[in-house]
C-alpha cells in the first residue's frame, strides 16, 4: 500500500517528526543599538586634601574632602559597530551650602570611547572619557580644569530597548589650585565616581526572526521503507549552535543533525482524512 505523496509528506512530518530547535535564545543574539541613552543616581568620592587660602594672603587651610552623595548623572553614546561607540557624559554633584571646608561641589563634561561586550543578558564595558571637570569647594571658588575618567560597567538587559546599569565606575583624576603657588599646594582628584540607572536604547538593524521548515524524501513510502527528513533554518547567528531533537510516535528516528533517517516499521496505515497537522517550532 502506498500513501499519496503530498499527504504522505504530511503525515510522516505530523506522526514521525518533532524538530525542535532547542536553544534559540542562545543562538540569535540581540542586535545592536545605534543609540544608548543613560540616567541614574551618582557616587562621588574625591580621594583629595582641599588647600586653599581665605581670604588672599592668610595661611593656607587645608581639610580631606568628604564623598559625596548628592548626584546625578547622563551620557549618551553613539554606537558605530556592535562593539565600539562614543560617549559625551556629564555629571554634577552638589554641596550643602554651609561653607565647610571638607565639602564641595564636582560637575564634569566629557567624551571619549566605549567598549561594550555583548551579550544576550549582560553587556559589560570599558570606557576612557577626557574633558572639563569642575571642583568648587565650598570654602572657595570654583575651578574648571582637564580631567580624565577611565573605567567601565556592567548593563543587565531587560529588553532590547531598555537595560539596567548595575554599576558603573570610574576612577576621576584631575588637578586644582586655591592659592599662590609659593605657599598653596595643589588639590590633586584621585577619586572615585560609581553610578546607577536605566539605560534606553534604540535604532540599529531590526531583530530578524528565526524560521525553520522540515521537509521529506521520497515523497511517496510504503509502510516499512526508510524515509529521510531535512530541517532547514534561516537567519540563525552564525556565532551560535543550533540544536535538533528529533522523536517520533510509532517509529524510530536515528540522528542529531540537519538531516536524519526515519525508519517507518511496524507504522500503521492511515487515512489522510484522519490527520491533524500540529507544528512546533
Amino acid at each position: 500500500m502506498s500513501f499519496h505523496s503530498g499527504r504522505c509528506g504530511r503525515l510522516l512530518v505530523t506522526l514521525a517528526v518533532l524538530c525542535a530547535f532547542a536553544n534559540l535564545a542562545v543562538a540569535q543574539e540581540q542586535p545592536a543599538p545605534k543609540w544608548e541613552i543613560f540616567g541614574g543616581y551618582s557616587f562621588l568620592y574625591p580621594g583629595a586634601d582641599v588647600h586653599g587660602t581665605l581670604p588672599p594672603g592668610s595661611i593656607p587651610q587645608s581639610s580631606h574632602l568628604d564623598w559625596n552623595l548628592r548626584g546625578a548623572g547622563a551620557s549618551a553614546t553613539y554606537d558605530f559597530t556592535r562593539h565600539f561607540g562614543i560617549t559625551l557624559d556629564a555629571s554634577d554633584h552638589w554641596g550643602i551650602s554651609e561653607n565647610r571646608l571638607d565639602h564641595a561641589d564636582f560637575s564634569n563634561l566629557s567624551l571619549g570611547p566605549k567598549f561594550t561586550f555583548r551579550h544576550s543578558h549582560f553587556s559589560p564595558f570599558l570606557e576612557v572619557l577626557v574633558g572639563d571637570q569642575r571642583l568648587y569647594p565650598e570654602a572657595f571658588h570654583h575651578i574648571d580644569k582637564l580631567g580624565v575618567m577611565a573605567g567601565g560597567g556592567l548593563d543587565v538587559n531587560l529588553s532590547r530597548h531598555f537595560a539596567w546599569r548595575l554599576i558603573r565606575a570610574d576612577y576621576v583624576t584631575s588637578s586644582y589650585r586655591y592659592g599662590p603657588s609659593a605657599t598653596t599646594p595643589t588639590t590633586d582628584l584621585h577619586g572615585v565616581r560609581l553610578q546607577t540607572g536605566l539605560v534606553f536604547m534604540f535604532g540599529g538593524a531590526p531583530m530578524v526572526p528565526t524560521t525553520a521548515a522540515c521537509s521529506i524524501q521520497p515523497t511517496e513510502v510504503f509502510p516499512g521503507e526508510p524515509v529521510t527528513a531535512t530541517a532547514t533554518g534561516s537567519n540563525f547567528n552564525p556565532k551560535g549552535t543550533v540544536k535538533y531533537d528529533w522523536s517520533g510516535t510509532g517509529v524510530k528516528v536515528s540522528g542529531n543533525s540537519t538531516s536524519i533517517q526515519i525508519d517507518t516499521n511496524g507504522m500503521a496505515p492511515r487515512h489522510p482524512s484522519a490527520l491533524s497537522l500540529p507544528w512546533k517550532q
